[in-house]
Order: C-alpha cells, then sequence, then structure tokens
C-alpha cells in the first residue's frame, strides 16, 4: 500500500480516538456558551423591557404656543431608555412636587421667551432640580439643552440674516414686524420632520441576537476544541517523520494528512450540532451548513500553533490566550460596537472576524465571495508556515 495511504489512515486513527475527549469538551463548550447566552439575552432583555421614566414640571405663564411646540418636540424625541413625561403647571404646583417628589426635574420659562430671542435678547430658562441622581439629571438636562440650543441658533441665524436683508435695502422694520415674519419661520422649524429621523440599531450590528451568538459559538466551540485536540496535535515523533520523508513522504503530504485527519474529525462534530440547529432551530440548519468553511482555518490555525509550540503545555497556553485575544478583538464577547472604536479597525484583518462575518452572511442568506477567498488564503497561509516549521525542524 502507498505511504502516503498509510500516513493519512494512521492520522485518521489517531484523530478518531480522541473524539471521544472532544465530544465531552464540545458537550460542556456548548454548555457554556447557552448558558452565558441565556443569561445575556434575559439582561438585555429586561433592560429593552425597562426603560427608566422621569416627571418633568414645566411653568410656562405665557402659555406661548411655540414654547409649547419645543416641549412637545421633547418629549416625543426622548423615547430611548430615559423617557421624559413633561407636565405643564403653574410655579408653585412645580415647587411642591419637586419637594414631595412628585417631579425630578422642572423647568421655569421665562416671560416673553421666544420674543426676547427674535429680538437676540440674551434669556434663560430656570431649572430646579428635585430628589432624582444627579447622573439622572445630568443627562436630562443635556439632552434637553442640544434640542433647545440647536433651536436657539437656527432662530438667530435666520433672524439676523432676515434683519441685514432688510437693512441692506433700507426697510425699516420694528420689533411686531420682525414677529410676525419670524413666526412662519419657527412654524417650519418645528415641524418634527424637519428636526430628526429615527433608526433602530442593535449591539450586534443589525444581526439578531440569537443569529449573532450562534455564529460565536460555532466558531469558538472548534477554536476551544483545539485544547482538546492536544494529545493528536503535539505527538511530535520527529524521528519518525524523518524516516517518512527519507522514503518519499515529503514534509507538506505529512502536515496535509494531519490537517485531512483534523478536519474530518471536526466535520464529524459539525454534522452533529448541524443536526442539533436543525432540531431546534430550523430557520438557520442551511446558514449552519454553508458556514461549514469556517472549520478550514480553524484546522489550519490549530496545527500551526502546536507545530509552532513543541511543548504541549506551552502549546496549550499559548493557544488559549490566542483564542481569547482574537475572540476579543473580533467582537466574540462583545459586540465592537459596545467597544472602543479602535478596536474595529483592529480587528478587520482577523481571521475569527472574518470566519463570523462569513457565517453571519450565510445565515441571512447572503454568500460573500470575497470573505470565502479570504478565508482560503488565511487556511493555505497557516498550512505553508506549518509545513516550513516541520522543514526547519528536520534541517536543524
Amino acid at each position: 500500500m502507498d505511504k502516503r495511504k498509510i500516513l493519512f489512515r494512521l492520522e485518521l486513527k489517531r484523530a478518531i480516538s480522541s473524539i471521544p475527549s472532544m465530544l465531552i469538551g464540545m458537550a460542556i463548550f456548548i454548555g457554556v456558551i447557552i448558558g452565558l447566552s441565556v443569561i445575556s439575552f434575559g439582561i438585555q432583555k429586561q433592560f429593552n423591557n425597562d426603560p427608566s421614566s422621569y416627571r418633568v414640571a414645566v411653568v410656562e405663564p405665557e402659555k406661548n404656543n411655540y414654547t409649547g411646540l419645543v416641549l412637545q418636540t421633547l418629549e416625543e424625541v426622548t423615547n430611548g431608555k430615559t423617557r421624559l413625561h413633561l407636565d405643564e403647571v403653574d410655579f408653585d404646583t412645580a415647587l411642591d412636587g419637586l419637594n414631595q417628589g412628585r417631579y425630578d426635574i422642572a423647568f421655569v420659562v421665562p416671560d416673553d421667551f421666544i420674543e426676547k430671542m427674535i429680538n437676540g435678547e440674551d434669556t434663560k430658562i430656570d431649572i430646579r432640580y428635585g430628589s432624582a441622581p444627579a447622573t439622572v439629571i445630568s443627562f436630562v438636562v443635556t439632552d434637553m439643552t442640544k434640542v433647545a440650543t440647536n433651536y436657539v441658533e437656527l432662530s438667530e441665524r435666520c433672524f439676523y440674516s432676515m434683519r441685514e436683508y432688510l437693512q441692506n435695502r433700507n426697510i425699516v422694520q420694528g420689533t411686531e414686524q420682525d414677529v410676525a415674519l419670524s413666526l412662519p419661520f419657527l412654524n417650519h422649524l418645528m415641524q418634527r420632520s424637519n428636526i430628526y429621523y429615527n433608526k433602530m440599531l442593535t449591539p450586534t450590528d443589525n444581526i439578531p441576537f440569537v443569529t449573532y451568538y450562534l455564529c460565536v459559538g460555532i466558531i469558538l466551540i472548534f477554536l476551544l476544541l483545539g485544547l482538546q485536540s492536544s494529545g493528536f496535535l503535539s505527538k511530535h515523533q520527529l524521528d519518525l517523520e524523518k524516516k517518512l520523508k527519507a522514503s518519499g513522504v515529503s514534509a507538506t503530504y505529512q502536515i496535509l494528512a494531519r490537517f485531512g485527519a483534523l478536519l474530518t474529525c471536526y466535520s464529524f462534530l459539525y454534522l452533529l450540532i448541524s443536526l442539533g440547529v436543525l432540531l431546534f432551530k430550523p430557520e438557520y440548519f442551511i446558514g449552519t451548513l454553508c458556514s461549514y468553511i469556517v472549520l478550514l482555518p480553524i484546522c489550519g490555525l490549530l496545527i500551526f500553533v502546536y507545530e509552532l509550540i513543541e511543548n504541549t503545555a506551552n502549546a496549550i497556553l499559548a493557544l488559549f490566550v490566542l483564542i481569547a485575544s482574537m475572540g476579543f478583538l473580533s467582537g466574540f464577547f462583545f459586540p465592537l460596537s459596545m467597544l472602543p472604536h479602535s478596536f474595529l479597525s483592529l480587528s478587520k484583518g482577523l481571521i475569527t472576524r472574518i470566519m463570523l462575518e462569513y457565517a453571519q452572511n450565510c445565515m441571512i442568506h447572503h454568500f460573500n465571495i470575497l470573505q470565502f477567498l479570504l478565508i482560503l488564503a488565511h487556511t493555505l497561509v497557516l498550512i505553508i508556515g506549518t509545513v516550513c516549521i516541520r522543514n526547519y525542524r528536520f534541517r536543524r
């Protein structure tokens, strides 16, 4: 029988003997990942369904219609985690409400607020605090100040531009005329469609929560299985390997035989996971099968690390640190939207990030040829690097 076939059968037999320990490790990893995902999903669901609500008293003696429009817009715009409920009351009611805890904050609008703003006069809103935490108050004041500031800035630009335009044409205008000309602008400015638009964003890059962590779980399980595969991957028998090379079995084929044996075992385990997905989440079954290609760089990375580091204990430790680091930078544990923006540029070239994005696209039935080619390219580079290390060991 051909020496190459014998070598592959021996490598496959050694890999198959490691399957029981791989199954145990896979069960443990799946249990841990599912447990963490359930906890995270529960926290996220509770966080989404429990927005903070605060009562705001607004004191406006003259009941100006345009000020009322501003306040109504504020109440409708604030629809995130902090929800404001605005009540228009008189000054004494606002103070009593603050003292008794019915209101968290009160805004007192001065007389002739709109007219003074139109005429360029300095006017301020009196803010009274209640019993709400200082951090909450700071967020509320900041949000409302931003909205009010935008109104004032846009209004001033329009008012002063209009006044300058009329002055350049020697048209004399009084206060009443200025107000009359400015009111249509304010009416247009305070229309909601001219102020903002809504766009819902998710921390998982607009990918459903379950889909995102299913892709993460599949990749992470097989990466961590490399720790369980140490018995197969770290048994270096240099004398036997040199004899095989002397008999015509090159280092390239030796590495390919090990790669093929590991890929065969991982394919069997991947099939088991796919059947589990079919049983519990059938809508993701096709996407899971299409994501099979991620096993290629995973197997390539594992044989590279164990070939690079001959000591088994050191190889396991290095592999664990490498998986944790690459996983963190790639958004395995926390979505990149929750991490510093600089991490996004660091993760772009990582194979773990490419695998995650490819798997996500497969789950939504979108095939990305560029990511597919990048996965194959990384696999080829890892195999070539492993062959170079094996040849270096032969010459040493």
